[in-house]
């Protein structure tokens, strides 16, 4: 395993790892929770900074503030279902902005795959995220799954396959691995735990994966943060967590 880690200091402690593995099968962890401590003036700015960049209006990042200081995380990050939603293509990537009702923002976006033709010499400028077509199967390998909130980015890469019939294990949609995990936020993170959750499609339940870490500091205590990819038959989509 190789570990590769990172910090900028930038008014707030910004943590990047790198880390390339296997997966392996566990339960999941609990949704993203956060102790109270004092938040900073740089992490303030930083988480502001992100806020903005993300769309979110000053009304709801004041709001966002106030509960990051109390230990309340934002909607965006925790199991709440958005009042809006759009998807669209923005630099490669399928990019699917959700507002949550106390305004908080996410992105998710899927990595667009190149298509490749199995057997056939592939071009030296095909690389990353590829789709292969077949029969009744399509596998994909390289393709990045990422989030972009207010409080952090997680990304990782993932292999697997979109299948044409879920209640057909032979057919039904796959996620073989995961990998290449990283995750920048204030304070200091720990991990990632790289988790398939479900590696094959059953009927109408997806195959799933996650990438989760503990993140300590950065003024909103100790918090569980996660990054799930899902695959059923033809579609690929993400949520955190």
């Amino acid at each position: 395993m190789r570990i590769l880690s990172r910090s900028i200091l930038a008014g707030a402690l910004v943590v990047g790892s790198l880390i390339g593995g296997s997966t392996a099968l566990a339960a999941p962890p609990p949704a993203a929770t956060a102790s109270t401590a004092k938040l900073s003036q740089a992490d303030e700015q930083f988480y502001r900074d992100r806020a903005t960049n993300l769309g979110m209006n000053k009304a709801a990042i004041n709001r966002m503030i106030v509960n990051l200081k109390k230990g309340i995380l934002p909607l965006s990050q925790t199991s709440g279902s958005p009042v809006s939603e759009t998807s669209k293509t923005e630099n490669g990537f399928a990019v699917t902005t959700k507002t949550f009702a106390d305004g908080s923002i996410s992105k998710s976006s899927f990595e667009i795959p190149k298509r490749i033709t199995p057997g056939a010499a592939t071009p030296f400028s095909i690389g990353g995220c590829s789709d292969q077509s077949g029969v009744g199967v399509f596998p994909f390998t390289g393709c990045k799954v990422r989030t972009d909130q207010a409080t952090l980015t997680i990304e990782f890469e993932a292999d697997g396959r979109l299948g044409s019939n879920g209640n057909n294990p032979s057919f039904a949609a796959k996620i073989t691995r995961i990998y290449g995990a990283w995750i920048s936020t204030a304070g200091s993170a720990s991990g990632p735990t790289m988790e398939v959750l479900t590696g094959t499609q059953v009927g109408s339940s997806p195959a799933r994966a996650r990438t989760s870490y503990l993140v300590t500091g950065g003024g909103i205590g100790t918090t569980t943060v996660s990054l799930t990819f899902y695959v059923r038959d033809g579609s690929r989509w993400d949520t955190s967590p």
